[in-house]
């Protein structure tokens, strides 16, 4: 279970590795990390649900790589770029050192 969890994550330090967001809706922008995950085989299926992305742009936004704007229609919008890129490259070096695949 934790195996899910973790690898979500990953898949979305991944994305925003190589992705800078602006103003984004929550919903496209699960939609669009699930598309990279796919792409990149992920060997826990459940890193792949929404529920858990969602939680990964939530911790995403408490680290600070994430910022995070509520709409008063109840849904969030996310943006990327002024948060720490080096602590993402730090937490994927991390992560690849062990010899486990997404």
């Amino acid at each position: 279970l934790l195996d899910n969890f973790l690898a979500s994550h990953l898949i979305a330090l991944a994305y925003f590795k190589d992705h800078t967001i602006k103003n984004k809706e929550t919903k496209g922008l699960v939609k669009e990390i699930l598309t990279f995950g796919r792409q990149a085989n992920a060997r826990f299926p459940e890193s792949l649900s929404r529920f858990n992305l969602e939680n990964s742009l939530r911790v995403l936004v408490d680290l600070n790589v994430l910022t995070c704007e509520s709409e008063e229609e109840g849904g969030e919008r996310y943006s990327s770029g002024g948060g720490d890129l080096g602590s993402v490259r730090k937490w994927i070096e991390t992560l690849a050192k062990s010899d486990r695949s997404l």
